[in-house]
């Protein structure tokens, strides 16, 4: 029977070494496979088969052409007669569909500022015809905030207002679609990730792109470029490599920025299924006036209203976990777990070749746990020591007291009980925010490398001063994070992260310092005992 057969190989002595050895292997083709995306991207569906896009009726004669506002707020109360809001820079107004009981609703977010004037006109013109008709099946909120007031903060004042008794505002939202639209464009996209890694139904994300799909005139891009985000230096050397995955590329900056100043964001972490409308300026380009496209905006609004409205029941069957990797393209964490899994399948079956011979010594748990338990707490209570180069070598010192009490002996224990460690760390990450868990795909190979011992002792001496070399490398390479004006990349800077954390409650720098603390503290373990 194979089953017995099966039995058989996996229960041989030599099976473990085999496995390791394979795993290996595998790890390389993970990489080649988060590399090349084609291996297991798939066209992008509805799973919710009573979903269907809806046609806009809307045409040019109903539109009053209202634009060139001057005073916004004056034009929000007196000709939308929109409702101020605990006298914030949040307004708000209710249509009453002719075919609800008033107990839910669908809500438009529509930002304002100087530069972002063309989202009120279109719902203006919206609201005006929306009004004249009697197919509406549910109420429509619109609400507006000061776009100029960073990480939304009072639409999020609002938004926690209404979540606590909303039976006594609107009824509660069932969907919300924010029109974040700037006067001039390049292109338009739609955006799902919101913060702390957590995404709208794909669900309701295929069906806005099916909604953009039969409005031609707008320049239409998903995911969203984001090649002119990347330094020239790099780009220029990896400029075929770096296309191939600029879906993939676009995606993770999203799940990783969590789009911390889009209101959408904050409805999507209270369990509201929320995405974003955005327009984007191309490199070098001066854009579109976005005016000139109003007509097709007013439509993309109608034929969401009448998608997202034409179903009795919520969506409820799609995914939550996936990111796309080209147009129509999609990766769901069904295909990508594999991924994940194999990424860390050498890391565990070390481990378990280690523990064969005994599986248990407290020095090394303890000297396992301690850091773990120091970057936690701190991250919890104390998490603006992180951000100060005294308060980051004070923490690094903190890590490496179980130094004192390691002994030679422990060496394998330590490299067996780290590598479980960091392994279920890199997956709890992959589920939170799936890049911070990339970021750290490097380490694996290190980890790995930091249990060889090289018989020649020329080959050993040469071993441990590489070692010690990554571990100094390792430590310094966060602190070069903390300055922000001479870095490139400061969207990753330890100030950057500690501002977004604090100010929008998007967990980045809390993850980032859990992750990379005891990871430095255990390969400095290694590279010294």
């Amino acid at each position: 029977m194979l089953r017995y057969k099966i039995y058989a190989v996996v229960t041989h002595p030599a099976f473990p070494n085999y496995a390791y050895k394979v795993s290996l292997l595998l790890l390389i083709g993970a990489i080649y496979i988060l590399l090349n995306p084609e291996q297991i991207e798939q066209r992008a569906f509805v799973s919710e088969n009573a979903l269907s896009i809806q046609t806009a009726t809307i045409t040019s004669k109903d539109l009053s052409y209202v634009n060139n506002i001057d005073n916004l707020e004056e034009f929000l109360t007196n000709r939308l007669f929109a409702s101020q809001w605990n006298n914030t820079k949040v307004y708000y107004n209710l249509i009453r569909g002719s075919r609800t009981d008033g107990k839910d609703c669908m809500a438009f977010i529509i930002p304002y500022s100087k530069e972002k004037y063309i989202g009120i006109e279109a719902a203006y013109e919206f609201i005006n015809f929306v009004q004249k008709k009697e197919w509406v099946g549910t109420n429509l909120l619109f609400i507006y905030y000061d776009d100029s007031i960073a990480y939304a903060v009072e639409f999020r004042k609002w938004l926690d207002e209404y979540i606590t008794q909303p039976s006594e505002y609107f009824g509660i939202i069932r969907e919300a679609v924010e029109f974040d639209l700037s006067n001039r464009f390049s292109y338009f996209t739609v955006v799902s990730e919101g913060i702390n890694g957590v995404q709208t139904d794909v669900d309701m994300l295929v069906s806005a792109l099916r909604c953009f799909s039969r409005i031609e005139v707008i320049n239409f891009k998903h995911p969203e470029p984001v090649l002119y985000k990347i330094p020239d230096d790099l780009s220029s050397i990896f400029p075929n490599f770096l296309r191939k995955i600029e879906g993939s590329l676009s995606s993770w900056y999203s799940l990783w920025s969590g789009n911390v100043n889009n209101a959408f964001s904050y409805a999507l972490d209270k369990g509201i299924l929320s995405l974003a409308i955005k327009t984007g300026l191309e490199k070098g380009d001066k854009g579109k006036s976005t005016g000139n496209v109003k007509l097709q905006i007013v439509k993309l609004m109608e034929m969401l209203t009448r998608t997202f409205t034409s179903l009795d029941e919520t969506m409820h069957a799609g995914s939550y976990f996936y990111y796309f990797s080209g147009n129509w393209k999609m990766i769901t964490l069904g295909k990508y777990a594999f991924v994940i899994g194999i990424l860390i399948l050498p890391l565990a079956l070390q481990s378990i070749l280690i523990l064969r011979a005994g599986w248990f010594n407290i020095r090394a748990i303890l000297s396992t746990i301690f850091p773990i338990i120091l970057t936690v707490f701190l991250a919890k209570s104390f998490l603006a020591i992180f951000v100060s180069t005294a308060g980051y070598f004070s923490l690094i010192v903190l890590a490496l007291i179980p130094l004192l009490f390691l002994k030679k002996e422990d060496h394998n224990f330590l490299q067996a009980y780290t590598n479980v460690s960091f392994a279920v760390t890199l997956v709890v990450t992959s589920l939170h925010i799936l890049p911070m868990m990339l970021i750290f795909i490097p380490l694996i190979p290190l980890k790995i490398v930091a249990f060889m011992k090289p018989s020649s002792k020329i080959l050993k001496n040469l071993y441990k001063t590489s070692l010690g070399i990554i571990a100094i490398s390792l430590i310094f390479a966060p602190l070069s994070l903390i300055e922000t004006s001479s870095n490139p990349l400061s969207m990753i800077s330890l100030e950057n992260l500690y501002e977004i954390e604090i100010n929008s409650s998007h967990q980045l720098l809390s993850f980032f310092i859990i992750i990379t603390f005891p990871s430095i503290s255990h390969i400095i373990y290694l590279a010294i005992i």
